[in-house]
């Protein structure tokens, strides 16, 4: 974050545009007021211990609304179950100062309508009608639709919707107790659940999610799967959601996952972090890649070609409904079972070139254009699904996540559950 604020000093507006685009709102530096109230917070919290149990209280009271800690809470904000929560001076800052870095999928927005209304709130199912904002009052989420048509102005907002002095309305025990929960390593009053087992006694299928595509709104549409695949087939999820672009905690996972789904969009990790990926692949272990996970990783662009044997060269312009359609070599394949033609809205990638060992499941035609869009190949020996597909609106069609869950059992070499 800090290397972003001298780009932002030429004031330009593409630049500050693309900015917002891939790393969300920067603020201004932390005033000294501001400052000084972190430092003073610092010392306090040195002075004694806290009791996690009542922090948790406090959490469920003052944070839970908005945020999720350890599986319980709110989506308005960010999941703070993979944040650098041991980091105190991390949490202070961000506490004491909520606008000096908006991510862009919790950014609000202030909306003025055409008869003098302002209202304002984090956009969320969107639509061609109309936008609908969620905002939190009392403690409570609130959400307002409003339709396009009476829409004067719609701008982002500078500030976050997390309220500035927070931690004003507590005690300075109260302060530690809440942050003995926040940094805490979850529920410890629980004994170690056992390895998760199948209705029919078998072992479940082990996945591991790799969220980090900002622009598709990776964290939630991997959400939306795990509680379908949870719901519905013998399946546990675990995640591992990108924190910044060049840390994806969780990626040790793929050391115990039975297959591991792909969802980023250039991340710059690098060292162990890029060795896990890089490792997981070249041991030819079970792959899904979704989307942007064709350049998903910014120091190993070559993972399309050599792992999913994909060319992604950009994308058709955006407008056109993609008519996703079953190719001949689709028609009796494991993947495709129950899996039906239907529309994307998300934009046609151009794939021309692949790897000469992909089998071709599905297409994508938009006027004058046809693209491969799912395919499946082996990898050193394993199985790996890669589609194109991926737009926000792609997880609301039961056909697409039918797809995945049938590739998820697929390349493990299992049977697809009917």
């Amino acid at each position: 974050m800090e290397q972003l604020r001298p780009v932002l000093e030429f004031k330009n507006e593409q630049i500050e545009k693309l900015v917002v685009k891939h790393w969300g709102k920067i603020g201004q530096v932390t005033p000294g007021e501001k400052r000084a109230r972190i430092a003073w917070l610092g010392a306090e919290l040195g002075r004694g211990a806290g009791n996690s149990a009542h922090g948790k209280e406090l959490f469920v009271k003052n944070c839970a609304a908005c945020h999720t800690l350890f599986g319980d809470g709110g989506k308005v904000g960010p999941d703070l179950t993979s944040a650098d929560r041991k980091n105190r001076d991390y949490l202070l800052t961000h506490i004491v100062d909520p606008s000096l870095f908006i991510r862009p999928e919790f950014m609000s927005y202030n909306v003025t309508t055409h008869d003098g209304r302002r209202l304002s709130g984090l956009v969320v199912e969107p639509s061609d009608a109309g936008v609908t904002l969620v905002n939190v009052i009392e403690n409570k989420q609130v959400k307002v639709t409003v339709a396009k048509k009476d829409i004067d102005e719609m701008l982002p907002s500078p500030v976050s919707l997390m309220p500035e002095k927070i931690l004003d309305t507590l005690q300075y025990q109260e302060v530690r107790d809440l942050f003995a929960y926040l940094q805490s390593d979850g529920p410890k009053d629980k004994p170690a659940p056992p390895p998760p087992v199948a209705k029919d006694g078998g072992k479940k299928l082990k996945v591991l999610l790799v969220s980090g595509s900002l622009e598709y709104k990776s964290d939630e549409s991997l959400t939306v799967l795990q509680k379908y695949l949870e719901a519905n087939y013998a399946v546990e999820c675990s995640r591992a959601f990108r924190k910044t672009d060049t840390d994806v905690p969780g990626l040790e996972g793929l050391e115990t996952c039975d297959v591991a789904v792909f969802f980023t969009r250039r991340l710059k990790i690098d060292g162990e972090q890029l060795d896990r990926v890089k490792k997981y692949a070249a041991a030819g272990k079970p792959m899904v890649a979704i989307r942007t996970a064709s350049h998903g990783f910014q120091n190993w662009l070559e993972m399309d070609k050599e792992v999913f044997g994909g060319d992604y060269n950009m994308h058709h312009k955006d407008g056109p409904t993609c008519k996703v359609k079953i190719a001949d070599a689709g028609r009796d394949h494991p993947v495709l079972a129950g899996v039906k033609p239907f529309d994307s809205v998300g934009s046609l990638y151009r794939n021309e070139k692949l790897a000469k060992d992909v089998t071709v499941l599905m297409t994508g035609t938009i006027p004058d254009r046809t693209e491969p869009l799912t395919w499946v190949r082996e990898h050193k020996g394993g199985r790996v699904f890669y589609t194109s597909l991926g737009h926000p609106k792609d997880f609301e069609e039961p056909a697409f996540v039918r797809l995945i869950a049938n590739a998820l059992f697929w390349t493990a070499r299992k049977e697809v559950p009917k």
